[in-house]
Formats: C-alpha cells, structure tokens, sequence
C-alpha cells in the first residue's frame, strides 16, 4: 500500500471519497445500463403523464360534445315526431270539415271515445267560420270549447291564412293561465280548424334527460321562450331566452355545440342544441363546464398514480436487469478491445456459477464468430491481392494488345487504300471495300478497348486548348458523310449563333464523343436524317453550358433496353448487335469522357421514330 493510501486513510473524508469514485469506476458500465433502461422505462410513462394531464379535459370536451349533441338531436327527432302526428290529426279533422260538416257530428262519438286529443296534448279541435264563430268542436272534456282573446285568435288566423293551407303552429301562448301552443289550419269557405296544445308532452321528454349533477334539457319556441325547462318559474312564465347565445343559434336553425355562461346555474356551461324543422322550436342540452373539469381531474389523479406505481416497478426491474447484463457485456467489451488491439488468442470465458446459459451461449457465438472472422479475414486478404494482382495483368494485357494490334492494323488499312488506287475490276474493288470496313471496323474496336482501359486504370489525361467548335463537328461531319450518303441518310450540322466559336477544352475527346454519337446514329438510321447541334444553355446557377445534340430518325432504343445502354458491353438488344455490329464499348466511354470534361450525358427515344443523345460541358469560352 503506498504512502498516499495511507494518508488518506487517516483522513476519514478523503478515504470515503475515494472508495466511492472506485467504486463508480469499477460499475461504470452498470450505471449506465441502469440508468439508460430507467430513462426509456420513464420517458414514455412521463409522457403518458403529461399527456393525460393535459388532454383529459380536451377529451371530456370532446366526450361530452359528441353526446350532448347526440342527445338534442334525438330529443329533436321526437320532437318532429309529436309534431308530425299533431298534423295529422289537424288534417284528418281538416278533410272531414271540407267534406261536410254532417262528417264530424258522426265522427264525433268515436273521437271522444278513443281519447285521441288527449293522447296528443290537444285541449279541443274546433272548426271557425270567417267570424271566428265555432261550428263544431271537440273536446277532451265535457266542458265547451274556451276560444282565446279575439287578439290572439286573430293573430292565429292571420298566421294560418299566410300558411296557403299548411298546418301552422304559434309560438308559446298564455290560455286559461297556462302555456299553450295554437295548432291552426285554414281551410275552406274562410274557415279555420283551432286546436290548443298543451305542453305536458315537451315536459314530459325534457325531465327524461337528466346527467350528472346539473345536467338537463332545455325546450324553447322559435322565438326564444321557454316551453320546458328545471326551472319551474321560468317554464309556468314561458321566460324569454332569446338573449343566450345557444338559444340565438337554434332560432336561427343551427346546430352545434357552444360554451356560454348559464344565468340559471350562475356557471360556464358546454351545450349541444339543435332545432325541429317543422316548427323552429330549439332544444338544448347544457351541462356545467364545472363538471367536467372535475372528472378529468379524477382521470389525471388515476393516471399519475398509474404512473408513478409502474415508474417505482420500472426502477425494480432496471436495477436488477443491468446487474444481470452489466458484468457479461463489460466482460465481453474487454475481450473485443484486446481483439482490436492484436490479441489473437483473446476469447470469451463465463464458465463461473450461476452465470445464465444464455450469457455462457453468447460467449460461444462471440469466440465462434471472432474465429470465422480471422479466417475470413487471412481469405479475404490473399484474395485481395490475388484479384489486385491480376486486374493489373488484364489491364496491362489490354493495353499492350491494344497497342500491338493498331501497328498491323494500321498496315492493312494502308496497304487496302493503296490498292483501292490500284486498277481493279470491279469484283475485286468489292473486295477490297469489303476488307478496308472490316479493318476500319477492327480498328475502331481496338481503339475503343485501349480507351476503356486507360480509363478503367485511370490513366485517361485531358489535355486542355482553344477549340474550334465548328472545326470539330465539321471533321466528324466529314468523317461520316460518306456512310451517310452511301445508305441514302441526310447528314447536316445546327450552330446557334449564340455559341462561342472558341471553347477551352480537350477537342480530341470532345471529338471523341461526338464520333461514338455519330457513328451510332448513322449505324442505326437506314433513312431519314442525322443532325448535329450546338446550343448554349444556363443553368439555375445562370453558368453558361454548351449542349451538344446527335438526333437521328433511326430505329429507336426499346425503353426497358435504356437504362442500362451507358453500361460497358451492352447494347440494349443482342438482335441488333448481330445485325449491326459493335462492341457495346462507344456509350460507356461516352459517359466517362463527358464526366471528366465536367458535364452530363442523356437521350431520349421513341421506339420507331428516332433518338436523340445530348450531352453538356462548361461554356468557358476563349474567344
């Protein structure tokens, strides 16, 4: 033990200090295993938390928004149901009248008999002669037909008459010191059918919804008066409602939720409301906002409790997980870095007891899997070098061919011209035609080969000069006007007068390019026309491009042959490499060569119609 151990046993502080960083430094690893299974344990359920707080009054909204509008909207179908049945009643009682008035006296014991006006709420139905005079009524009772003030009853007529024969109803009415509506009917000779309906029924359905503390229903006229409602006084008084703004929206017939404050209740209320078509009344639901709040405090309340139980059972389980992972993954930690650092005998051991069998199963596919990777790594590298060795051998094989062949080559082709001058019949100048294509043909093959190849080593070098552009495309015109003639094929040449005569670039492997498209075009068009284009063009950046265009009224390029036509040795369609010849080496060393000139390559077909292959390089003019 050292002499600093000693003293800072001596001091009780510092011996305490030190063993705990010890001891965090021996259990790194665990802690943070520990600490990372708690955060992924704890974050979703904190989130869970607070998204509980804060959406469980939303929901309730949403909840109740849902039901209360549910609610209103079957008290309104009820409602328009009562409705409809009243106005059948009005109109039987209606069509007998026009039939004759002998027709009510002997439907009179039936009606009375079957209660049917008391079973709709009707206090009589009576039928008014333009006087306002009862011919006949009917009634629930034996007491006589009570007819309103003649004020009312005018005003009544007077809504019927601009009803052109519809049943019509008034808003809410006092009659005999109670609330009525007055069910009325013009029909002819001036008549008038009458029938005061009572409001028992409205009453009856609005105190069959009742919901939490101070939930309710609510039934107005379509001017705002209360018909049906918990207040007593406000529904023996028909109090006007019409200021509340849910009210002011179901009298102009819509339907939806709103939050208002409720004078009533003295508190915010959520109500959906509604309105019954046929006659305007409004119906709401309203239910204190308080309410709700207090419910979604009582979900948040269960929720953060849930919470906080499954964080303490989280700790439980992290705790003990990270000692169980923790010494088997740090173990395995060390034996990996002692691989990394060249030990090739290093390996996994976890024969102790009580170690899992999963644990001593994972260090038997470790020390397996570090096995397989020594081996595939010596396979790996001996192949490695082998493959180096010989891409090396093809390249150099190539290139010494490539060069070999163009001497003898060369030879024939020469040889061939000379005695093409020669005197020849006309047999043998066929021959000698013959043989100059097919030597050309070998010798384009041959160049193509030592392009492909330098460019595959990358040894193509790019030698840079004044070019004239049209010198260029007129050598290639000239190169292939010939072929072009020979199979009858119009061969011509587009300048714009915007591009600049003198272009800073490599002109053989400009030229290059622009033979490999020529050629091509002219191969694959048996009639029709080859053009040659220049045009400047500027990108987004506004940098000056020149494009460069071969388009020809050839056979066209299939679309499924097009997207690998750039690839080396393809040819789109093996049909016509066997008709027309070729390597499938021009396109690839095409694409290559316009790269390294900083450009882009692409064409476009229609099979049948032509082809078109365009290609752009930077406009850095010297001119």
């Amino acid at each position: 033990m050292s002499t600093l151990e000693h003293t800072e046993r001596s001091d009780g502080t510092r011996f305490k200090l030190g063993f705990l960083n010890h001891l965090l430094d021996a259990n790194r690893f665990r802690a943070m295993f520990f600490v990372t299974l708690l955060v992924l344990s704890s974050l979703p359920l904190l989130g869970l938390t607070i998204w509980i707080e804060r959406s469980a009054v939303n929901k309730e909204y949403d909840a109740v928004t849902e039901k209360h509008l549910v609610v209103a909207q079957n008290l309104s179908l009820a409602m328009s149901r009562y409705v409809l049945d009243i106005k059948n009643v009005v109109n039987m009682f209606a069509r007998m009248a026009d039939l004759h008035t002998s027709a009510l006296n002997s439907h009179k014991s039936d009606i009375s008999a079957s209660k049917g006006l008391e079973g709709f709420e009707l206090e009589y139905v009576a039928v008014l002669d333009y006087k306002n005079d009862i011919q006949m009524a009917f009634t629930r009772s034996d007491d006589p037909a009570q007819l309103p003030e003649a004020e009312l009853l005018n005003k009544v007529r007077s809504l019927a008459e601009g009803a052109n024969g519809d049943i019509v109803f008034s808003d809410i009415e006092r009659f005999a010191g109670e609330p009525y509506f007055f069910v009325a009917r013009s029909i002819s000779n001036s008549r008038l059918i009458l029938a005061p309906l009572a409001t028992d029924y409205l009453q009856y359905i609005q105190k069959s919804v009742a919901f939490g503390e101070k939930g309710h229903a609510m039934i107005v006229d379509a001017t705002g008066k209360v018909v049906a409602h918990p207040n007593a006084d406000w529904q023996s008084q028909s109090k006007d409602a019409s200021a509340v703004p849910a009210v002011k929206r179901m009298m102009n017939r819509q339907t939806g939720v709103s939050v208002f404050y409720a004078p009533p209740l003295k508190a915010d209320v959520i109500a959906g409301h509604t309105f019954v078509p046929e006659t305007g009344w409004g119906v709401m639901v309203p239910q204190p906002v308080s309410e709700l709040v207090a419910h979604a405090r009582q979900v948040q309340a269960t929720g953060i409790s849930i919470a906080v139980i499954s964080l303490l059972l989280s700790v439980i389980a992290c705790w003990w997980l990270s000692n169980k992972f923790a010494e088997p993954i740090h173990s395995l930690s060390n034996v990996a870095n002692r691989i990394a650092k060249g030990d090739r005998v290093a390996k996994a051991e976890f024969n102790r007891p009580g170690v899992p069998n999963e644990v001593k199963l994972l260090a038997q596919s470790f020390n397996e899997m570090v096995r397989e990777l020594r081996l595939k790594s010596e396979q790996l590298a001996a192949a490695l070098e082998k493959a180096e060795a010989g891409n090396q051998a093809k390249s150099n094989f190539l290139a010494t061919i490539s060069h070999e062949l163009r001497t003898p080559i060369t030879g024939v082709i020469g040889t061939l011209d000379i005695l093409e001058e020669s005197a020849l019949d006309e047999e043998q100048k066929l021959f000698v035609t013959t043989c100059q294509a097919s030597a050309r043909h070998l010798n384009k093959i041959v160049d193509d080969v030592l392009s492909f190849t330098q460019m595959e080593a990358g040894k193509t070098a790019l030698c840079y000069e004044p070019t004239q552009i049209r010198d260029v495309i007129d050598e290639v015109e000239n190169l292939f006007k010939q072929d072009a003639d020979k199979k009858g094929v119009q061969l011509n040449h587009e300048i714009g007068a915007d591009v600049p005569p003198t272009l800073h670039t490599d002109p053989q492997r400009l030229k290059q390019v622009l033979m490999n498209l020529v050629g091509n075009s002219v191969k694959f068009t048996d009639q029709g026309r080859v053009t040659i284009s220049a045009q400047i063009r500027a990108d987004e950046d506004e940098r000056p491009w020149i494009e460069f265009a071969v388009s020809d009224t050839g056979i066209g390029i299939a679309p499924d042959a097009g997207q690998d036509l750039f690839l080396p040795f393809n040819q789109g369609d093996n049909s016509l490499a066997r008709r027309y010849g070729g390597n499938g080496l021009g396109l690839s060393i095409s694409k290559q060569l316009t790269e390294l000139l900083g450009g882009t390559i692409w064409f476009e077909s229609q099979l049948g119609v032509g082809t078109t292959f365009s290609f752009k390089i930077p406009a850095d003019s010297d001119a």
